[in-house]
């Protein structure tokens, strides 16, 4: 298997424009926890309302498209709270720069069939970013599990977002941004690359 892959010279020109958040993102109060890619189902919607009705001082900000089949109560409930914020869908081009005007990067998926064979590009995004990652422990972050804080239920989620919060640790930064430039598309490529040659060798 050929893993997913980050855009690194995205992120690298939204550190020069990091000084100016989106419009919009400006506008909603820190700390910003935000998840960015498809909001529905895959996600753990009932998590997430526990812990931003727990922590209203926090805002949950969401970017992509929604998909309300089979959790619509659950997204309308989330939507009705007044820090939790819904902005759409972004070209992909700018979302390095709403990651990097956040403060934790969120990976909230429900555990199931389908996370438990996922590799999500958002979390070589956030490891680009450098930002604090809280995530449920599905098996593709579990590599990195010394990098980003883990939780199973809500009450970990929100013990794990405020140890997040807390994180000064520049070296943390700069080692997920180092896995991030190992996992870049060039690099997929080059993988992609050898073993078409390496088949084709055996072949021959």
């Amino acid at each position: 298997m050929v893993p997913n892959g980050v855009d690194l010279e995205a992120f690298n020109r939204a550190q020069i424009e990091k000084a100016i958040p989106p419009t919009d993102l400006n506008a909603i109060p820190e700390p910003r926890l935000v998840y960015a890619g498809l909001i529905g189902m895959r996600l753990d919607l009932t998590l997430l309302l526990a812990v931003a009705r727990r922590h209203p001082d926090w805002s949950l900000v969401f970017i992509g498209q929604v998909d309300n089949r089979g959790c619509e109560d659950e997204l309308v409930n989330l939507q009705a709270l007044p820090n939790v914020h819904f902005l759409g869908m972004k070209p992909a081009s700018v979302v390095p720069r709403y990651l990097l005007a956040c403060q934790v990067c969120l990976l909230p998926y429900r555990r199931s069939e389908e996370s438990r064979h996922i590799d999500p590009i958002k979390l070589y995004e956030g490891l680009a970013s450098g930002k604090p990652i809280v995530s449920t422990p599905i098996p593709a972050v579990l590599p990195y599990s010394d990098l980003i804080w883990l939780a199973s239920d809500d009450s970990e989620f929100e013990t794990a977002v405020q140890e997040a919060l807390t994180e000064r640790d520049n070296g943390r930064v700069t080692r997920r941004q180092s896995i991030a430039a190992a996992n870049t598309w060039e690099k997929r490529v080059e993988q992609i690359s050898a073993l078409i040659h390496s088949h084709l060798d055996n072949v021959e």
